[in-house]
C-alpha cells in the first residue's frame, strides 16, 4: 500500500502537455474527442487510419472516469503489476519475494520517464499492456492444467488484452517471440 501511494503520489505533481503534433499528440486527442461526440474517429480522411485507435479510446474512458489522465495512466500501470504478481502466485511462494518483485516492476525507470508521463502519447499505456499480456500469458501457463474454470479467466484477460496491444502501435508482432 505504501509503494502504490507513493508511485500515485510521484504522478500526482505531472501535468500533462498537448502539443501540437498533429500525427501523434494532437490526432489522439482529435479521435477522442470525435468519440465522445459519436462520431467514431471523425471524417474519414488522410488521418483516420494512420494510427490505431486503442490509446483514443483510453482517453475516452479517462475522460468518462473524470479523473485526470496521468492518473489513469497509472493505476492502469498499477493494475498490470499486481496481476503480474499474481499471475506468479503458483511459484512464488514467499511473501516478500513477490512485494520485492512488485516494487521492483512498479518503479521500473522506463514508466518513470518524465517525456512519456507528461505528454498526450501512447507509450504509457503501451508499457502497461506489455505487462498485461505477459501476465495473462504466464498466468495461463501456471495454471494450464487446473481446472477449466480456473484458466477461463486468464485465457479470455489474455485474449482481451492481446486485442488492447495490437490495436495500440503498429510494431505490435514482437510480442509473438516473448509469448
Amino acid at each position: 500500500t505504501i509503494a502504490v501511494v507513493f508511485r500515485l503520489w510521484l504522478a500526482a505533481g505531472f501535468p500533462k502537455l498537448l502539443r501540437y503534433l498533429p500525427h501523434d499528440d494532437l490526432f489522439f486527442a482529435r479521435a477522442a474527442n470525435f468519440m465522445i461526440h459519436g462520431e467514431w474517429m471523425g471524417a474519414y480522411d488522410h488521418m483516420t487510419l494512420i494510427k490505431t485507435p486503442f490509446y483514443s479510446i483510453f482517453l475516452v474512458l479517462s475522460f468518462i472516469s473524470g479523473l485526470p489522465l496521468l492518473l489513469n495512466e497509472t493505476l492502469f500501470y498499477i493494475g498490470a503489476c499486481i496481476l503480474l504478481v499474481v499471475a506468479f502466485f503458483p511459484v512464488a511462494k514467499s511473501h516478500w519475494l513477490r512485494l520485492a518483485f512488485f516494487v521492483f516492476i512498479l518503479f521500473a525507470p522506463l514508466t518513470l520517464n518524465t517525456l512519456s508521463n507528461v505528454i498526450v502519447y501512447r507509450d504509457f499505456v503501451y508499457y502497461s499492456l506489455n505487462l498485461y499480456v505477459v501476465a495473462f500469458a504466464v498466468g495461463l501457463l501456471l495454471r494450464l492444467y487446473n481446472d477449466v474454470a480456473k484458466i477461463i479467466p486468464w485465457s479470455v484477460g489474455l485474449g482481451l488484452s492481446m486485442g488492447a496491444f495490437l490495436i495500440t502501435r503498429e510494431e505490435g508482432i514482437w510480442i509473438y517471440p516473448t509469448l
